[in-house]
């Protein structure tokens, strides 16, 4: 999203540093196409994928 059109519509979070503005880590949930679901924050991402599978694997 490098001209921020989705990111800027949805008003998703940013910071910056050095003069230059960067998402914050956020994690998407969709189902047939549409979010469902974010994550937000995400403070481990190394362990945030895993995390998230074990929530959407069925039972």
């Amino acid at each position: 999203d490098a001209p921020r059109g989705f990111s800027s519509r949805l008003g998703l979070p940013l910071f910056e540093t050095g003069g230059v503005q960067y998402l914050q880590r956020m994690t998407f949930i969709l189902h047939d196409g549409v979010i469902a679901a974010m994550r937000f924050p995400v403070p481990e991402p190394e362990r945030d994928a895993q995390e998230v599978l074990a929530l959407v694997q069925p039972r």
